[in-house]
């Protein structure tokens, strides 16, 4: 047993090797929304310096609960910069929005501290999901605890709110994946 177990880290490390899976680093290049109902607001974001930090505030103007108010995620890869964006097998399906922010905001809250770069309740479970202003400064992703094994290029995210079933809006981040030198 030990040495099949031995000879499974071998291959796993030498698999791992051929294909010089390397730590790398993401910006956002852009944010855009399509808000039909005018219950998001997102204009005030700006991205700030080469590092493209996100700052400036959110106003969600009703309290989000799963009587109403869903879910949808995409993800979008394009290796060269021609915008020809191909859709990704990773996903979200159409969830209700408590039970996608409980889902999901793990993979969220590590890219902003709360009460230093945020004070959007990221950090706990909440239903409904508050309205309310709310202030991002200085935010980056941070690419330590995503997969190795993601091609290196541009991501588009695109995350789709429904109203009683009715797309009622769609909020893009497009970012850039690089190598560590």
């Amino acid at each position: 047993m030990f040495k099949l177990s031995l000879c499974l880290l071998f291959l796993v490390f030498a698999v791992g090797l051929c294909f010089n899976y390397k730590p790398y680093t993401v910006s956002i290049v852009s944010f855009n929304q399509s808000n039909e109902t005018g219950v998001f607001d997102t204009t005030t974001l700006r991205l700030i310096g080469r590092e493209r930090l996100v700052n400036g505030t959110v106003e969600l103007k009703e309290d989000m609960d799963d009587s109403h108010w869903s879910f949808a995620g995409e993800l979008y890869f394009n290796p060269t910069e021609n915008n020809n964006f191909k859709r990704m097998a990773f996903n979200i399906p159409l969830t209700p929005i408590c039970k996608a922010f409980k889902n999901y905001r793990k993979y969220f809250s590590k890219h902003a501290e709360y009460g230093k770069q945020t004070n959007f309740p990221m950090h706990m479970d909440v239903c409904p999901v508050p309205k309310g202003t709310y202030y991002l400064k200085n935010i980056h992703l941070n690419s330590d605890n995503f997969p190795l094994m993601l091609q290196r290029g541009y991501m588009l995210g695109q995350g789709l709110f429904y109203y009683d079933g009715v797309h009622v809006g769609t909020y893009s981040i497009c970012t850039i994946l690089e190598d560590v030198d």
